[in-house]
């Protein structure tokens, strides 16, 4: 499904050339398979090819998620990824994990904004803000 969503989402921005689309399996576990999907494209007489690609990207990811796949393996969620937080984890989770976060970096000096933390506020001057900006659509 997710090697044809690519095709179709190539297709349908008339882009040159024909994707190269792959996918290979990493790990196997008992629960499944961890599966690495690999996508290349033409970008001559492109108009901005890196969002284009971004846009495709983010397609087959949803794709997968549609899928019944996860998000991410062992990688995290990252800064890319972060727009999926409300499909993969509910209110509960994120606002323990802001709730740990909070505990053990008052002042977010570890903070690379990633994942649950990308849209958090931070005030410079006094660390995490006590109300997360939802990003949960609710």
């Amino acid at each position: 499904a997710t090697k044809k969503r690519i095709y179709e989402e190539h297709k349908n921005r008339s882009l040159p050339g024909k994707p190269f689309v792959c996918s290979r399996i990493t790990q196997l576990y008992d629960e499944g398979a961890c599966v690495y999907f690999y996508f290349c494209m033409n970008s001559d007489g492109v108009l901005e090819p890196s969002n284009v690609y971004g846009e495709i990207e983010l397609c087959a990811r949803q794709e997968i998620l549609n899928n019944g796949g996860s998000l991410s393996h062992h990688h995290g969620l990252g800064k890319l990824r972060s727009q999926f937080v409300s499909q993969i984890f509910n209110d509960g989770y994120v606002n323990s994990l802001i709730a740990i976060k909070k505990a053990m970096d008052p002042m977010n000096t570890f903070g690379a904004r990633n994942g649950v933390f990308s849209n958090i506020p931070i005030n410079s001057s006094t660390g995490m803000e006590h109300q997360r900006k939802s990003h949960l659509g609710k």
